[in-house]
């Protein structure tokens, strides 16, 4: 019903604007003063229409409900238990061969020459004495070093004989085998474990000679006493 008022004010409306620039003598309308008439009767009828048309609701929607997902429960992660009272193990130092620092091809040279600087002329015993050089060379060579004491034992030995392995691996075996005895010692009462420390000032790493004086100071004290 609304609409067809709606209809028909739009209609009068239309004409009644017409009309007031030109009177519309087909609907008998002779004056502007009619079209104004027309043009309000078509603005009440639209307003009474547009009041009985009915209003649609919109919908309201109704918030969606949320729904919370439950955390679902990881695997916990397997925990690496800590070995309580075991400390780990040291990292292993590296110590150097001195030796095996050397350039070869130097060292050879060298053996050589010095073989035919001290045996001029006499090629045997320079070949002799070239075989005996490179044997303690090379027995050098493959020493485990693996000990501050072993480094600096062998470091000293090159020290005092340079390129003459023989005596550097004489010096190195002999000074080892007094750090082994040192070692080994029966250290059983506090006289002897001074004799030691004065020792060990008085010569250091020369173990040769820390076992010598030792061993002439314990027996001139039990000779004393």
């Amino acid at each position: 019903m609304g609409g067809f008022f709606i209809f028909v004010g739009l209609i009068a409306l239309l004409i009644g604007i017409i009309s007031l620039i030109k009177p519309l003598h087909f609907f008998r309308i002779t004056t502007r003063k009619m079209g104004a008439v027309v043009l309000v009767s078509g603005l009440v009828i639209l307003i009474v229409g547009a009041s009985l048309s009915p209003v649609e609701e919109e919908p309201v929607a109704e918030p969606e409900e949320v729904v919370e997902e439950e955390p679902v429960a990881e695997p916990d992660e397997p925990v690496e238990e800590e070995e309580i009272g075991e400390d780990p193990e040291p990292e292993p130092e590296d110590f150097t061969n001195v030796i095996a620092e050397l350039e070869e091809s130097e060292v050879e040279q060298t053996i050589k020459e010095d073989a035919e600087s001290d045996w001029e002329g006499d090629y045997e015993m320079q070949q002799y004495q070239i075989d005996n050089q490179t044997e303690a060379y090379e027995d050098l060579l493959v020493l485990d070093i693996d000990t501050e004491v072993k480094e600096t034992v062998l470091e000293n030995a090159y020290s005092d004989w340079g390129f003459d392995f023989g005596m550097v691996l004489y010096e190195y075996e002999n000074q080892m085998d007094a750090y082994n005895e040192i070692q080994a010692l029966d250290i059983d009462s506090d006289v002897k474990q001074e004799i030691l420390d004065d020792a060990l000032d008085n010569w250091g790493n020369d173990y040769g000679m820390v076992l010598y004086e030792y061993e002439n100071q314990v027996d001139a004290h039990e000779k004393l006493n």
